[in-house]
């Protein structure tokens, strides 16, 4: 909160997006590991100690994405379950458990693509446990 401080008596910005970009809702820190899901279904698992603390630029990747993708969720979590929410078939809500036999396919290195998920389900949030 310290880098947040500054002699602008009208403020001080933050966060800055880009055009058609919007923020994620920020993720309770529970735990060590982070989770991060992508729009297309790519999941990437890793450490939270891959996180620097930066006081100043345009933030870290989290998640090596396409083009036209999107990141739609990141939780943090102790690393033994994680659960993917969102859309089925028919638009219904519907959620998929990443179990904790699952995560080792999931896990890697900050900034990389991760892995696909096999749920038919189009992600709209990630839950950590």
């Amino acid at each position: 909160m310290a880098d947040l401080i500054s002699r602008q008596r009208a403020g001080k910005a933050f966060l800055s997006l880009d055009k058609n970009e919007k923020p994620l809702q920020p993720a309770r820190v529970s735990g060590n590991t982070l989770a991060a899901i992508s729009q297309t279904g790519r999941l990437l698992i890793f450490p939270l100690d891959e996180l620097k603390v930066m006081a100043k630029g345009r933030g870290l990747m989290i998640l090596d994405l396409a083009p036209k993708d999107e990141l739609v969720g990141i939780a943090v979590g102790s690393g033994k379950s994680f659960t993917v929410t969102g859309a089925g078939r028919g638009g219904k809500a519907t959620t998929w458990q990443v179990s904790s036999k699952d995560i080792a396919i999931y896990r890697g290195s900050r900034a990389r693509k991760g892995h696909a998920i096999p749920a038919k389900i189009r992600p709209a949030g990630l839950l950590g446990q």
